[in-house]
C-alpha cells in the first residue's frame, strides 16, 4: 500500500507559495505606517494582537502576511527618513531639538516603553527590528532571565512611575545634550561628539544612581549590584535607540 507524505512535491511549491504583495495592499500598509500617529524610526512592527487597525489591513489582504509588512515597514522607514551626513552652519538649538523630537515621533515615556517592549518580545527572527538589536536582547534574556519579568512590568507602567520618569529624563537628556553641543561648523563636529559622549556617560551614571531603587516590586529580589546593572543596560538600549531615531537628514 502506497504511503501518502504531507511533504509538498516539488511542482506544488509555487502554488502554496504566499502570492507576492498586491500595490493596494502595499498602498494601504504604508499609509498606516505613516500616521497618525506616525511610526517613528526606532519603531518595531508590533506583535499580533497590540495593534488593531495593522491586524485588521493584514486580515483584508490575503498576500500580505506578518513577515512581509515588516519589509514594508524597513522599506518605509528607509524611503521616509533617509539621511545624509551633511552640517547645516547657523541652525539653533531650538531648531535642532525639534528635528530630533520629530523623528522621533512619539513621547519619552512611550519611547521607553517602546524600548522595553523590544528588549522581551524578541521572538527568535528579529521581525520588525535590527539583528543586532535582537542579539543584544536575546544576549540579556539568556545571561540575566531574572531580569525579564521586570522588563515586563516596567513596559506596562504608566509615564507617572518614578522609574519610568528617571528614564524619559535621561532621553530628554539626549535631546538636550545634542541641541547644546551642535557643532556651528563642520571642523568643530569632532569637538562637540566628546562633548556629547561626556555628557551621555554623566547622565547615565545619574540614572543608574536614582533609577536602581526606583525599580518595580518585582525587582525586590535583586542584589544592589543586578539593580544597578539592569538599569545600566536598559540604559545603554535607550541610547542606542535614540541614536537611531533621531537622525535627521541635516544633523550629523
Amino acid at each position: 500500500k502506497q504511503m501518502i507524505s504531507d511533504t509538498p512535491r516539488p511542482w506544488e511549491l509555487t502554488t502554496m507559495a504566499t502570492p507576492t504583495i498586491t500595490p493596494e495592499a502595499k498602498a494601504e500598509v504604508r499609509q498606516h505606517f505613516a500616521g497618525p500617529p506616525k511610526y517613528g524610526r526606532n519603531k518595531r512592527l508590533p506583535m499580533e494582537g497590540k495593534d488593531v487597525q495593522l491586524d485588521a489591513i493584514i486580515d483584508r489582504h490575503p498576500s500580505l502576511t506578518r513577515k512581509k509588512c515588516s519589509y514594508q515597514l524597513r522599506a518605509w522607514k528607509l524611503d521616509t527618513y533617509e539621511f545624509a551626513a551633511s552640517v547645516v552652519v547657523g541652525a539653533t538649538r531650538e531648531s535642532i531639538r525639534e528635528r530630533i523630537n520629530d523623528a522621533l515621533s512619539m513621547t519619552s515615556g512611550d519611547f521607553v516603553r517602546n524600548v522595553l517592549e523590544q528588549m522581551v518580545d524578541i521572538d527568535g527572527t528579529g521581525v520588525g527590528g535590527d539583528d543586532d538589536d535582537a542579539r543584544l536582547f536575546r544576549i540579556l534574556c539568556v545571561q540575566q532571565p531574572v531580569f525579564v519579568p521586570i522588563l515586563k512590568e516596567m513596559a506596562e507602567l504608566p509615564d507617572t512611575n518614578e522609574c519610568i520618569q528617571i528614564l524619559s529624563k535621561l532621553v530628554e537628556g539626549y535631546t538636550a545634550d545634542a541641541a547644546d553641543s551642535f557643532p556651528e561648523t563642520a571642523k568643530m563636529l569632532s569637538d562637540a561628539d566628546c562633548i556629547f559622549q561626556l555628557s551621555r556617560r554623566n547622565r547615565m551614571r545619574s540614572a543608574i544612581d536614582a533609577g536602581e531603587n526606583k525599580l518595580p516590586s518585582s525587582a525586590a529580589d535583586l542584589t544592589q549590584r543586578q539593580k544597578r546593572s539592569l538599569i545600566q543596560f536598559i540604559s545603554i538600549c535607550l541610547f542606542f535607540a535614540w541614536s537611531r531615531g533621531s537622525v535627521d537628514e541635516d544633523i550629523p
